[in-house]
């Protein structure tokens, strides 16, 4: 299989919760912002996008109000729409090496990589350890196919013994393609046990075994996503790759079958795993608990429970009304139980808060399943024209088009 890993978005890996700028001296707007970032940080997401609004509306000369909001803007449309409000924010704060950072990520996934290395260059001038701009250098040069140079900038950010997320991802991409792939094996098997949800991380854990020859591994891993009716053509290739592998031609064949077939539209439950069976048993005496919640939403909408499941995301909705994550999963379920027209108002809720390729796609599945077809289509010109390194998007409206 020749097809490279997919590297991470730059910005993406900057978590707005988790990377507050630094406060410049006297900014009036200090308190606002850190009230909204402490909202964002407990999952209060559509307080803080108001509280961020009450800071510009009162401050829009403050760097850092300007620093929020374009960081909320670029979560909700992407970095192409937040670029004008970080370069407002350079203006009144040109020296700032955290907002420099932000930006420079943000040129990045913008597609804007010589403009991303030009910011990179002005941290590294005002900071000559900064880690950040190192490591925003070492994914422009692994994007542009320099895995030399990306592993020594990478090695430059000192990561330590406790790399940061994105660090591994970026690491087991180049130790992939440069032909380790145990090593690769390593770094996303320490991705996956972090992020177990992550299922970009599952796919690039299942690529490097299949590269180091463990294809049982492969099977027992991935084999269970393969089985689900919306598995991408990369999942069913790998495992039918490592059926291959094993000898088992049969099996491979349904699977490589599988992929060749167009891929069916619609949004599927996700299967409940073992251990969110035993949180909920654990924890049964709060049952809105989310890591509660959440499996025994999904194990009522695998068994066709429809009542059950819109009984329960409403009563998620109520503890949790700041949540835009909550507000996606009652999205979800209605679309799930047959009612597209209310999911769409519970994904343009959550969408003002964070979109990303996945939420995109249940909204067009939301429009189609309406017979709105040119307001799905319009959904993603929009989200394409405002995320240019959107794949899944693209190939979203590239099948829309072929249709």
């Amino acid at each position: 299989m020749g097809c490279k890993p997919e590297l991470i978005g730059i910005a993406g890996v900057l978590l707005l919760a988790l990377a507050p700028a630094a406060a410049a001296p006297r900014d009036p707007a200090q308190g606002w912002v850190d009230q909204a970032r402490a909202s964002y940080r407990v999952g209060d997401h559509f307080g803080a996008l108001t509280t961020a609004r009450q800071a510009l509306a009162r401050y829009p000369s403050s760097p850092l109000a300007l620093e929020l909001d374009a960081q909320l803007v670029r979560d909700a449309q992407g970095p192409v729409a937040a670029l004008p409000l970080f370069e407002r924010a350079l203006e009144r704060a040109p020296d700032n090496v955290e907002l420099l950072g932000e930006y420079a990520a943000t040129l990045a996934d913008a597609g804007r990589h010589v403009d991303a290395l030009s910011v990179a260059r002005r941290m590294i001038a005002l900071d000559p350890n900064n880690s950040r701009a190192f490591f925003l250098q070492a994914l422009v040069a692994a994007r542009a196919g320099d895995d030399q140079l990306a592993r020594r900038l990478l090695w430059r950010t000192q990561a330590g013994d406790n790399p940061a997320s994105a660090a591994l991802l970026l690491d087991g991409a180049i130790e992939l393609r440069s032909g380790s792939p145990a090593q690769a094996v390593d770094r996303f098997a320490s991705l996956v046990r972090r992020q177990p949800d992550n299922v970009g991380a599952k796919l690039l854990l299942g690529r490097a075994l299949l590269a180091n020859g463990e294809a049982n591994e492969v099977v027992a891993r991935l084999g269970p996503l393969a089985e689900r009716p919306d598995a991408s053509r990369y999942l069913l290739t790998l495992v039918g790759r490592a059926y291959e592998q094993l000898g088992a031609r049969a099996a491979a064949a349904r699977y490589l079958d599988r992929a060749a077939r167009p891929l069916p539209d619609g949004v599927w439950p996700v299967p409940v795993a073992e251990e969110d069976a035993l949180t909920a048993w654990r924890y049964a005496a709060d049952p809105l608990r989310l890591d509660v919640a959440v499996p025994r939403l999904r194990g009522a909408l695998a068994g066709g429970q429809a009542e059950e499941a819109r009984g329960l995301a409403a009563k998620l909705a109520a503890r949790y009304p700041g949540s835009a994550d909550v507000e996606r999963l009652v999205g979800d379920t209605a679309l799930l139980t047959g009612d597209p027209g209310a999911a769409l108002m519970h994904y343009r809720r959550a969408a003002e808060v964070r979109t990303d390729a996945a939420l995109v796609q249940a909204m067009v599945a939301a429009e189609r399943a309406l017979g709105r077809q040119d307001e799905a289509r319009t959904l993603l010109v929009r989200r394409v024209a405002l995320n240019p390194l959107d794949r899944r998007s693209a190939l979203l409206l590239a099948g829309l088009a072929a249709r």
